[in-house]
């Protein structure tokens, strides 16, 4: 019974990931459409577990474990500064232990791109 809900739960967060991949799309377009970004490209592990996003000025990196619902963080922006993360299958956050929703997720993580 315990593997059928780890995979069940497996397959809960990697449709999440894939959510929240889209939404942070769309929100790094709008602050790119809207000058508070600039060059912003975005890259996909071929395993779709890790994203990369650059900017003219920072990279994020985005990394998560669908399995464990685990994920860190880098961001490189002058200097280098590193975090965790969790998915929970209801769709909640953890970052660097805050509780937040997907979307002010997405928020989170772009502002770390923003001057």
């Amino acid at each position: 019974m315990q593997d059928i809900q780890t995979e069940f739960n497996t397959l809960v967060r990697q449709e999440l990931w894939k959510s929240f991949i889209g939404l942070l799309r769309s929100h790094l377009a709008a602050l790119e459409v809207t000058g508070r970004l600039n060059g912003v490209r975005i890259h996909e592990s071929p395993d779709e577990l890790e994203v990369v996003v650059r900017t003219a000025s920072a990279i994020l990196t985005v990394r998560f474990d669908a399995e464990s619902g685990i994920g860190i963080w880098t961001e490189y922006k002058g200097h280098q500064r590193l975090g965790s993360w969790t998915l929970s299958t209801g769709g909640d956050f953890a970052v660097d232990e805050q509780m937040m929703d997907m979307e002010y997720a997405v928020e989170h993580f772009a502002a770390k791109l923003v001057d």
